[in-house]
């Protein structure tokens, strides 16, 4: 009789005792979703549409962007987009930022290609940008031509913050 008690005791403590850190790992997930603020719609940010594509293409080129991010270890060239090119479509590229509904001038890149292609006719690029000074920039494009900043369907890409 005495483990039957002694037994019912350890498993009413193990129960307390998993419930507890359940929900206390129940409240600590839901504070955490709560952290991260929501996204501002694009039309709150810029004139430019935002991309929905998961590879989109830029726009009058054989060129596929796939990722842009902000990268600090090549001084003065702040943003580094990953990107597919076709090997024989060799052109200029100007980096257009976005920054509370304001555009920036569109700025010259630097575009290094990565060695090894596979066999393939594409080639992974990192395209680099500077952004402009005193400019906060939250979004960035591509363009073929520094004064076609006007264009209504280039697509732009949301940068995410330092990785």
């Amino acid at each position: 009789m005495e483990k039957t008690k002694e037994l019912k005791g350890k498993l009413l403590l193990l129960f307390i005792a998993t419930f507890i850190f359940l929900l206390s790992l129940n409240v600590t997930t839901h504070m955490t979703y709560k952290a991260f603020p929501k996204p501002l719609s694009a039309s709150k940010m810029c004139s430019l549409q935002i991309s929905e594509q998961t590879l989109p293409p830029l726009n009058n080129t054989k060129h596929i962007l796939v990722s842009a991010y902000m990268d600090q270890r090549v001084k003065g060239l702040d943003t580094r987009i990953i990107g597919i090119f076709k090997m024989d479509s060799d052109q200029p590229l100007y980096c257009l930022f976005c920054c509370a509904g304001q555009l920036s001038n569109a700025t010259p890149t630097t575009i290094l290609k990565h060695n090894e292609n596979f066999g393939f006719p594409f080639i992974t690029t990192d395209v680099m940008c500077g952004i402009p000074k005193g400019f906060s920039a939250t979004h960035v494009t591509l363009l073929t031509q520094p004064h076609s900043v006007t264009i209504p369907n280039q697509t732009s890409y949301k940068k995410p913050e330092d990785r």
